[in-house]
């Protein structure tokens, strides 16, 4: 392998692990968020770039298009598209972090993010083993 050729390769396998990291916690973020009408976990929003700083729909009309959209988008990531970013701009989001459901602890957020991680590490040390 010559120089442009490790670097391609360096490249594809940076850009594969912010895809995983990135979708294993929205996953997980999907996954722990209590659901009463649907809009706050409608509205984890994957953007590169800069956050996204909007909500998706209303309470009474959610929409999951968005949130469908950034997910396809972050599966062809690159790393010429900067840092990737997930965001939930939902009003009540950090009441929901902090407790206020009984469908979900406090702090499942952070929690839902490690879980992610974990997983993420577990998953590249078999793949090591296996090698």
């Amino acid at each position: 392998m010559n120089s442009q050729q490790i670097a391609e390769e360096l490249q594809l396998t940076a850009q594969s692990a912010v895809r995983d990291v990135a979708i294993g916690i929205i996953v997980k973020l999907l996954e722990a968020t209590p659901i009463d009408t649907g809009w706050a976990v409608t509205n984890w929003i994957m953007s590169t770039g800069s956050p996204w700083t909007l909500t998706v729909g209303t309470k009474e009309s959610i929409s999951p298009s968005v949130q469908e959209a950034s997910i396809s988008r972050i599966q062809s990531y690159n790393l010429r598209q900067g840092k990737v970013y997930i965001s939930n701009n939902v009003p009540y989001i950090i009441a929901l972090n902090d407790g206020s459901s009984k469908q979900a602890p406090s702090n499942f957020i952070p929690t839902a993010i490690l879980q992610a991680l974990a997983t993420i590490r577990v998953t590249r040390n078999r793949v090591a083993t296996l090698r």
